[in-house]
């Protein structure tokens, strides 16, 4: 799996809103959208932030690990 299946299936499991991940993150909705469609890949900052925000490891998100820890 890569990042950007595993960041929608956490958006949609977690139903979080694009907007309050946006506003946690301090980053604009529309690079939430870009994230979500693939378009663009998270910074290591912005990889991070979200690996903190939905308490999840990072190699999680990048696909090298199956579990959530």
């Amino acid at each position: 799996m890569d990042f950007t299946k595993t960041f929608n299936i956490l958006l949609e499991t977690e139903k979080v809103k694009q907007v309050d991940l946006a506003n946690y993150l301090h980053i604009s909705k529309q690079a939430i959208s870009n994230l979500k469609s693939g378009t663009s890949l998270p910074s290591l900052d912005i990889l991070c932030g979200i690996s903190k925000y939905f308490d999840v490891s990072t190699d999680y998100l990048l696909g090298l690990e199956t579990k959530q820890e």
